[in-house]
């Protein structure tokens, strides 16, 4: 019951800020669109790593959905500094994660996460820059959009549907996810269990913290209200800045794909100096910030009362997460039941690497479908798999496109073989 009730109380404390955010989110969306940030980034020099790094911070982009963005900027003729620099900073950030880090934790760490993915992405793009021999691509630029020529009614739909449906889709088993553990830490964990004292000291939590992080997946706006709950138990606020800078930036699955896209070297860069900078920035928050309390209005202070905004926004955002979740739930049923009926014939099965949220899972549905007109191509993220249904080119092509979205594959393995 306990459990139950400090789960809610997360939920609700949160549900404000994060609807806000997601609104933002939304406007920033039409606002800003794709093609402008892939026109405005490509190029190679000093400045274009500073930029990107800076374009990257608000878009709300997990750590898989930035790869579709930086391979566009590859074609755009982007060098390494820039793509590798927009790797790193977007992210660690995010308007609506931005939003809940001050809910949580406060304004001065909401600003220093900023300036944390600034300096990691600048400093990692530099120093890929520095080590691109690489010729310089010739520019392919992408197709305008049409969202410039659209009302305003219709830019205030695009912007809803965007914010309030799919990015809810694409953070909702995430979201559930952090929140239950910000409620297990603050129910299950002994008061200052995860003290400097208990953890071997500052610098030996930060490490502790930065091991976990780097290989594991969790979203810029999931990470916070696990992080805050720590923080209550004791963890310094700057092993919270590790964990917020090294988990959303990174995980094992995006650091292969990076791999085969950029080169080890550059992902040595890229995985380098977000480990190193992290610690440092992390310490360095803890030296000038180390004493500061959570604001008022965070989780840990949400049993002092709920009031009636914040429970009419967590209703909300309850009813817009159950939504996004029984739709993820009604598609994987449905999927298995379709493939093989939909359409007699050939039949061609990749198994994708690198997808890891249903922006992933769309934009290898994208390429496939433009690799292979007139088929009927369904993605089941979970397996990883593809599934191409009716005459589709050799399964080279279908590769290679799936490779210039920035992603991997490959033919999947017959039945009852490895």
């Amino acid at each position: 019951t306990e459990i139950l009730r400090s789960t809610v109380g997360v939920f609700v404390a949160m549900a404000p800020y994060l609807l806000l955010g997601f609104a933002l989110a939304g406007l920033l969306h039409v606002l800003v669109p794709r093609t402008w940030v892939v026109r405005h980034l490509g190029g190679r020099g000093w400045f274009q790593v500073v930029k990107a790094a800076l374009v990257g911070i608000p878009l709300p982009l997990c750590s898989c959905g930035v790869i579709p963005f930086a391979s566009s900027l590859r074609k755009q003729g982007a060098g390494r500094g820039p793509t590798t620099a927009f790797l790193i900073a977007t992210p660690q950030t995010g308007v609506d994660s931005l939003v809940v880090t001050y809910s949580f934790l406060g304004l001065p760490f909401a600003l220093f996460r900023i300036v944390a993915a600034l300096v990691t992405g600048t400093v990692g793009g530099w120093l890929a820059a520095a080590l691109d021999r690489s010729p310089e691509a010739e520019q392919e630029l992408p197709p305008e959009e049409t969202t410039a020529t659209l009302g305003v009614v219709d830019r205030i739909r695009l912007a809803a549907r965007f914010g309030l449906v799919e990015l809810v889709q694409d953070v909702a088993g995430w979201l559930v996810v952090g929140v239950f553990l910000a409620g297990l830490i603050e129910t299950l964990l002994p008061p200052e269990s995860l003290s400097p004292e208990k953890l071997g000291g500052q610098f030996a939590s930060m490490v502790a913290v930065v091991i976990v992080a780097v290989p594991m997946y969790v979203c810029a706006t999931a990470s916070v209200p696990i992080a805050a709950a720590l923080v209550a138990k004791g963890m310094p606020l700057g092993a919270a800045l590790v964990f917020l800078v090294a988990g959303p930036a990174t995980n094992a699955a995006t650091i292969s794909v990076f791999a085969k896209a950029l080169g080890k070297r550059t992902v040595a860069v890229y995985v380098g100096t977000i480990v190193a900078l992290s610690i440092a920035l992390g310490w360095l928050f803890e030296t000038v910030f180390g004493g500061l309390d959570l604001p008022a209005h965070s989780a840990h202070h949400h049993h002092e009362g709920t009031t009636w905004w914040s429970a009419v926004a967590a209703a909300i955002l309850a009813v817009l997460v159950a939504r996004a979740l029984y739709q993820e739930v009604r598609e994987r049923l449905a999927r298995p039941a379709e493939a093989p009926a939909a359409i007699e014939g050939p039949q061609t099965e990749l198994l994708e690497t690198g997808m890891t949220c249903n922006n992933c899972r769309g934009h290898v549905e994208e390429a496939l479908r433009a690799a292979a007109p007139g088929t009927t191509v369904q993605v089941d993220l979970e397996s990883g798999r593809a599934c191409i249904l009716g005459a589709a080119p050799n399964v080279d092509a279908l590769v290679q496109a799936v490779v210039k979205a920035g992603y991997r594959a490959q033919l999947a393995p017959a039945a009852g073989k490895p």
